[in-house]
């Protein structure tokens, strides 16, 4: 541990930044709400017309054409190989009735076609919150982070600082690692899941029933609990974050490729299948049964 800091309770107008479209974004919207009440929900429609092409030009420009095409045929790998059995985890995992019905008509509803837009910055200071909760695709610039009066809070599909980048999952299996799968509640800055974190569980793994895609599912739904425990310490002025430090060399992993499946695939295998009972590595690599801030 290396810095503490402490949020305190004003009124708490709390505000989500969620995709269009997303299940897991909806299902954490349905449980903040449930849990104290959202007034406004910023939805981020960046996957849609002009905002999808600039976005994957931009990837391109950022990873290389041979490289943005590897990742392509990796998901498209990954979706053949358990596109059907996705669609019944989702809904092993989350309530999609709940997540399908209207939002709820107290909560003021904003589309914006991008995180980093002119909207998004005005819709965000007029909305005037204490904090703000995020699960989206898009990082939240600097100049936007300050504007809710207690900061950001976001969510991480894994242990970080260890593993940062939203395919953990995979990579911690891949490193056979499987103690390192699991989620990530903290303090959102300027780079990538680097923030002080609030909370810090792994996901059980089930070997012979998890894949990547439940784990993923499980982690998420679990992150959305870990928030709105979050929200009830921060009205409560019990709420704490640490900044903790890896050792390791690497430490941000990005979207896999097709070659980066095939080359690991026997290694995730047996990390799943060798899963349980497995403990959790803190950041001086020591073993414990938790990992709760």
């Amino acid at each position: 541990l290396t810095e503490s800091q402490t949020m305190t309770k004003k009124n708490l107008p709390d505000g989500v930044l969620i995709d269009d479209g997303s299940v897991l974004g909806r299902n954490l919207l349905n449980c903040l709400d449930e849990h104290g009440g959202v007034n406004v929900v910023f939805i981020s429609h960046v996957d849609a017309g002009p905002q999808k092409w600039r976005r994957l030009w931009k990837w391109i420009r950022r990873n290389g054409l041979l490289r943005t095409i590897d990742q392509a045929l990796g998901t498209i790998y990954k979706r053949l190989l358990s596109g059907k059995k996705e669609k019944e985890q989702l809904a092993e995992f989350i309530d999609l009735k709940k997540v399908q019905a209207p939002i709820p008509k107290h909560i003021h509803v904003q589309h914006v076609p991008r995180v980093n837009s002119p909207e998004m910055e005005a819709g965000l200071r007029q909305a005037d919150l204490d904090v703000l909760c995020v699960m989206c695709k898009e990082m939240l610039p600097k100049s936007l982070l300050g504007v809710p009066r207690h900061g950001v809070i976001g969510q991480h599909p894994g242990i970080t600082p260890h593993y940062r980048g939203s395919w953990s999952a995979f990579w911690a299996l891949a490193n056979e690692e499987p103690q390192m799968v699991g989620t990530t509640v903290f303090a959102l800055e300027e780079r990538a899941d680097t923030g002080p974190v609030i909370y810090q569980e792994r996901v059980e793994i089930e070997p012979g029933k998890d894949t990547l895609f439940s784990l993923t599912v499980k982690g998420q739904r679990k992150s959305a609990v870990l928030m709105a425990r979050a929200l009830d310490d921060l009205r409560a002025d019990r709420l704490k974050s640490s900044r903790l430090v890896s050792d390791r060399k690497k430490t941000y992993y990005g979207v896999p490729g097709l070659t980066d499946f095939i080359a690991s695939r026997r290694r995730v295998r047996s990390a799943l299948a060798k899963a349980a009972g497995q403990t959790t590595i803190t950041s001086k690599g020591k073993l414990s049964t938790s990992h709760n801030l």
